[in-house]
């Protein structure tokens, strides 16, 4: 995400998308609920290395839907 003033022409849809990531973030029910970033680092960079192990990860790399 662009920082503010860095987005060009764009910047008027990114400020938006800002102001609804801060409301978001901010939420008591969305704090209550996320875990730490660094948890998240380890399990998506298994994604990215295409390393996953996952039922969503095989069904993806398979070209099927969820089971």
């Amino acid at each position: 995400m662009p920082r503010e003033g860095e987005a060009g022409e764009d910047e008027k849809i990114w400020r938006r998308w800002r102001t609804w990531i801060s409301a978001v973030e901010e939420r008591d029910s969305v704090k209550r609920t996320l875990s730490e970033r660094q948890h998240y680092l380890q399990i998506y960079q298994r994604y990215a290395d295409d390393k996953a192990q996952s039922e969503m990860a095989k069904a993806t790399r398979g070209g099927r839907g969820v089971p």
